[in-house]
């Protein structure tokens, strides 16, 4: 099962999330769109969104450029094991993800790339005749030359929450890992 969340920037920062990044929405109004379009979903009734944070110690440049080299995932990524695609609006993306003990192939369709801030795309896969993932990076420099990395993966639909059950924890600990390795191999290529 292929599951990548993505939130506009503004509603990103205010939104409060539990201590292990797991956050169910019970938002009053949604702005879903139809599948076909790319624009990234906000969080809504049925959704459920697993989070990630860092502070990385190295250039925007530098963290983008690893978040965005696919092939490259396979040096450093213990979540996502190898990926390949068009990272371009509309692009396809395929990657080998771990989830629950097993390496599986997801699809995904590519929603925004603003280099050096937003990268999102959505599950294309076989999963998304039933359910809706999606997950959004976002990285912000900082006053101080860090770099303020957030991901988000969000599960959407009536069956959201079942698919949490099944691989919410799986989808937690692979979006903590990814970024605990993204600020690990950010770090270790800043020359002193």
């Amino acid at each position: 099962m292929g599951l990548v969340g993505c939130a506009d920037v503004s509603e990103q920062d205010s939104a409060q999330g539990s201590e292990d990044g797991v956050q169910n929405t019970a938002a009053s109004s949604s702005s879903l769109t139809s599948s076909s379009d790319l624009t990234p979903r906000t969080p809504g009734k049925s959704s459920v969104v697993f989070s990630a944070d860092a502070v990385i110690n190295a250039d925007i440049e530098l963290v983008w450029a690893i978040l965005t080299d696919l092939p490259g995932y396979k040096d450093w990524n213990p979540w996502v094991v190898q990926a390949e695609g068009d990272l371009t609006p509309g692009g396809h993306a395929t990657v080998q993800v771990k989830l629950n003990g097993s390496v599986q192939k997801a699809e995904h369709i590519v929603l925004v790339v603003d280099e050096p801030n937003t990268f999102c795309w959505k599950d294309a896969g076989w999963n998304a005749l039933f359910q809706y993932g999606q997950r959004c990076r976002w990285l912000t420099a900082q006053a101080d030359g860090t770099v303020k990395f957030h991901q988000e993966v969000l599960l959407d639909g009536p069956l959201s929450h079942i698919a949490a059950l099944f691989y919410g924890k799986a989808l937690q600990d692979g979006i903590n890992s990814e970024t605990a390795a993204l600020k690990a191999r950010a770090e270790a290529e800043v020359t002193p």
